[in-house]
């Protein structure tokens, strides 16, 4: 049983400034927004997803389990592998298929870097100076401003100083629609040229990575030898001790 106090307290809880917030609860596009901007800032070619986190979770599961035990723990009822291989089993099989056949030597290292998301230390994961300038002569974008301006100059007219006095006049509500608009689509914008970066980015790289080795500079150890360090992120090492440590809080 739930102690009182905890009944109708949410188990994912957003930020209240600078703490957890008692009662107030994580959003899942909040989430979701947070996860895709961490996928960005390690350089990943598409945008993290839930189900990608999903899917190396069961991974993880299904070798460190019997089918018995993945069953149970993932909650799958049909007492088979079907929701398993039709739900998280990926496409790409990561064995060499070369090596089991004909006996060569193994190249584990050159499977898993080919099964892992595409990632690059270099991708963009903000615009330039140029792009957001670009962004900031959209035509329907120039066009929202324009209004925006027009309304704070009508209620400036009127004799209000500021939008907090003016937000009840026609003016005012003018102004705060437009602002409105051109906060959205310049986000949009701003997101949709992003991604296109990112991507011509991940299209163009491995040419250059190409290019390169072929001129004589061999590629970063890391890229064909992945690191074997279970916490390669400060922070996510303090996130698993922290979690760790979640069964001793008693006050939050």
């Amino acid at each position: 049983m739930w102690k009182e106090d905890w009944r109708e307290r949410p188990i994912f809880r957003d930020t209240d400034g600078l703490q957890v917030a008692l009662d107030k609860a994580l959003t899942y596009g909040k989430t979701r927004d947070d996860l895709i901007r961490l996928g960005r800032a390690l350089g990943y070619a598409k945008k993290l997803e839930f189900y990608d986190l999903r899917r190396g979770s069961g991974k993880k599961l299904n070798e460190a389990l019997t089918p018995e035990e993945r069953n149970k723990t993932m909650g799958h009822r049909l007492g088979d592998s079907s929701t398993y291989v039709r739900y998280y089993m990926g496409d790409f099989i990561d064995a060499d298929t070369q090596s089991i056949a004909f006996g060569s030597d193994l190249q584990t290292d050159l499977i898993h870097l080919m099964g892992r998301l595409q990632r690059h230390g270099d991708a963009p994961t903000k615009l330039t100076d140029e792009q957001r300038l670009a962004i900031h002569k959209d035509p329907k974008l120039a066009g929202y401003c324009k209004k925006r301006r027009l309304a704070m100059e009508e209620y400036k007219r009127e004799g209000y100083r500021s939008y907090t006095a003016a937000k009840d006049t026609q003016a005012g509500k003018d102004y705060n629609k437009y602002r409105k608009k051109v906060e959205s689509l310049r986000t949009t914008l701003i997101n949709r040229r992003l991604d296109q970066a990112i991507k011509d980015f991940h299209d163009t790289i491995h040419a250059e990575e190409v290019d390169r080795q072929l001129q004589g500079t061999k590629p970063d150890a890391e890229l064909l030898a992945p690191s074997t360090i279970k916490y390669e992120l400060p922070e996510r090492a303090e996130v698993a001790r922290l979690f760790s440590q979640a069964a001793d809080v008693t006050n939050r």
